[in-house]
């Protein structure tokens, strides 16, 4: 069913303001050394950001202009370089005040014919403590959950090893844990190299709440506990620092590339998941071959597995022209699929709960942003694992049950994955447009 709604060129022009202040700020951190997880393709993705929407807002004001500024964001795209210089000079002119105020009473028409990964989610009425996934190997899976990987800005860990400021963030953490038990979460995500599990296992322990009603996963992060005895004792230790006699789903963190030592460790947590030590398998950041291989000698199949997922990224962490839609594979074989950085910008730079796109659809529906992207990853299908140390963001984050996105604003969300986009993405909702409504 193709869908059509009209949006300001305001807005659109807001977002290349938005994107191209992201560009800038990380070039800055950039050249003082201070860009951490964010590498360059960050800078280029919110230069593209910018431009396309530029080009859209521009459309509406002077079709030209729009259409030779077009052409060089096309000849950008096709460069591995940030060409900072030409995004500066270009979008100085289209952010001049005579643009900005012939957008504001312009609009743009946005017509799309289908929703990516359409699914549709019946969630009803149902909360965070009783909306859940139905899992293949039975069981389900809170719909909802609570990620742990939270840490310190100057955060230095290294393998197995916490860092002072990770350890000075312990009380932090153990008071936001506790305070998501007391809003309900019961899905608590946990792993390896986030260096924090007996924190975790602390505020669990001190709850109210009785472990069978927990969910509690963690994950195999490090290569040198790949194997037939080194992942078993890595279990019982998390086991240990959890507080728990088992875990609820276990993953391979990573697709680590070596596939003998892969094949022990899955081995080995079959072994966990026939004692009853491990009650689900899954698979971390592994995209659709890896998924495949697995369980072409699996006895225990994968019943989930975990992607970054927001409206940049539905599925992947950088965008590239052979990247697989994992989302839709993983559906398609009745594996549960479990976002995480729904609206942290990791590891990218820009950050769509930050975006006048997502601002706009939730003054619409009078939420905040993070909610607006939350509610549209459940009615993708997904389970989430938004993670927060305030309170407020974490009771504001489990109120997503009692309003819904229309079609036509989830089809936009997805859109904004095109304008993102570093390299070509085919499977992209590609059957947007975007033309000026007088």
């Amino acid at each position: 069913m193709k869908r059509r709604i009209k949006i300001p060129a305001s807005i659109f022009l807001q977002a290349s303001r938005y994107g191209f202040d992201v560009a800038k700020t990380g070039l800055q951190q950039l050249k003082r050394g201070t860009l951490y997880w964010h590498d360059p393709w960050g800078i280029r993705e919110a230069l593209l950001y910018s431009l396309r929407n530029a080009c859209i807002a521009l459309d509406c004001c002077d079709a030209s202009y729009a259409k030779w500024l077009r052409t060089e964001t096309q000849r950008l795209a096709r460069t591995s370089s940030n060409n900072v210089r030409f995004a500066t000079r270009a979008l100085e002119k289209v952010m001049s005040e005579a643009w900005t105020e012939l957008s504001k009473t312009k609009r743009v028409s946005v017509s799309n014919h289908e929703q990516l990964n359409f699914a549709d989610v019946a969630l009803g009425s149902k909360s965070i403590e009783t909306s859940s996934i139905e899992l293949s190997d039975g069981g389900s899976l809170p719909r909802l959950g609570f990620g742990t990987a939270i840490f310190d800005k100057d955060c230095e860990c290294a393998h197995g090893q916490r860092c002072q400021a990770c350890t000075n963030m312990r009380d932090v953490l153990r008071v936001a844990v506790t305070n998501a038990v007391k809003q309900g979460y019961r899905h608590f995500d946990c792993a390896q190299c986030y260096n924090n599990e007996d924190t975790i296992g602390e505020a669990l322990k001190a709850s109210d709440v009785q472990r069978k009603h927990l969910f509690l996963t963690s994950k195999l992060s490090y290569h040198e506990d790949y194997g037939s005895s080194a992942t078993p004792r890595l279990v019982r230790n998390q086991l240990q620092k959890l507080q728990t006699s088992y875990l609820d789903l276990y993953y391979l963190h990573d697709d680590i590339g070596d596939y003998r030592k892969e094949k022990a460790a899955w081995r080995a947590l079959e072994r966990l998941y026939d004692q009853g030590v491990i009650k689900h398998l899954g698979l971390s950041n592994y995209r659709s071959e890896g998924i495949e291989r697995i369980m072409s000698y699996a006895r225990v199949y994968p019943s989930v597995v975990q992607v970054k997922y927001d409206v940049y990224h539905p599925g992947y962490q950088w965008a590239e022209d052979d990247i697989d839609n994992i989302v839709a594979f993983a559906q398609s074989h009745d594996i549960a699929v479990v976002g995480y950085a729904s609206f942290s910008g990791w590891p990218s730079l820009l950050q769509a709960r930050n975006d006048p796109h997502v601002c706009s659809i939730a003054q619409d529906y009078d939420r905040s942003p993070t909610q607006i992207l939350l509610r549209h990853g459940l009615q993708k299908g997904l389970a989430l694992i938004p993670a927060s140390v305030t309170q407020a963001h974490i009771k504001s984050n489990k109120e997503l049950f009692d309003f819904s996105l229309s079609g036509s604003d989830v089809a936009y969300l997805d859109s904004l994955a095109s304008l993102a986009e570093c390299e070509h993405v085919p499977w992209l909702v590609s059957s947007t447009s975007y033309e000026p409504s007088c």
